[in-house]
């Protein structure tokens, strides 16, 4: 099995589209209210890590996924669920 060259180059050419991976803080207020979620010191690592073009939409499913399971903390297990949610 061998790498999609077509999907392999995208990355590349967004990243040079939008000068490379974002190392900008990550933003941490979201629509609801600051006390609904709290992102743990880990899961905002993570969250910094993801590329800035898609990270907002990263965090807003991640919160949505965390309130729909009634979770009030955000930690990597909750990050991690959330997308295997998403891709289901």
């Amino acid at each position: 099995m061998g790498i999609n060259v077509v999907c392999a180059g995208m990355e590349d050419h967004l990243l040079e589209i939008f000068n490379g991976h974002d190392n900008k803080e990550v933003i941490t207020r979201s629509y609801s209210s600051e006390n609904e979620l709290q992102w743990n010191k880990e899961a905002s690592a993570e969250l910094s890590r993801v590329p800035g073009f898609v990270r907002a939409k990263v965090k807003r499913n991640t919160e949505k996924y965390a309130r729909d399971q009634k979770t009030s903390i955000i930690t990597l297990e909750v990050m991690y669920a959330a997308k295997e949610a998403v891709a289901a």
